[in-house]
């Protein structure tokens, strides 16, 4: 009955509770930034374009870009304004496209238009900035990523 009586005595956390405690909320505060906040990724040294896993075009800032041999038939390349739009034919008879605008001034490309679907989800992603970039465009099989980046099948980007 002694201890019980002592039990209720106690306030009902002590010292050493709060301080675990604290330390805890500090950690998930901290994860939280650090994941969130925080930049993960560097500046992108160019773009891949694959269609269907194969790269089929390559675009190096400062360089420029290229078809890979056996795909120039599939991509359309022009400058406009300094921006550069890359039209990617994903099936031979030239119907299916996306057409990718690169900014070498910002070191972006982003979706412009495609026809892929009423809701053509692949233009409202987010542009390829960092080299954690990533464009999907999934019914055409067309895939845009930071140059460099490799994909990994652990870790899958989408």
């Amino acid at each position: 009955m002694n201890r019980i009586e002592e039990i209720k005595k106690r306030k009902p956390f002590a010292v050493w509770d709060l301080l675990v405690y604290g330390i805890l909320v500090a950690v998930i505060l901290a994860l939280f930034v650090g994941f969130v906040f925080v930049n993960r990724g560097g500046h992108a040294k160019g773009i891949q374009i694959t269609l269907h896993g194969t790269p089929v075009y390559t675009y190096e800032y400062g360089k420029g870009g290229r078809a890979e041999k056996g795909y120039e038939s599939y991509i359309e390349e022009q400058t406009e304004n300094g921006i550069v739009l890359v039209k990617i034919y994903s099936d031979e008879t030239r119907k299916e496209y996306n057409l990718l605008a690169i900014d070498p001034q910002k070191r972006s490309a982003v979706m412009r238009d495609a026809n892929c679907s009423f809701r053509k989800d692949c233009t409202h992603m987010p542009a390829v900035t960092s080299d954690l970039g990533v464009i999907v465009c999934l019914p055409h099989g067309l895939k845009v990523l930071a140059l460099g980046q490799e994909e990994d099948i652990y870790h899958p980007s989408v």
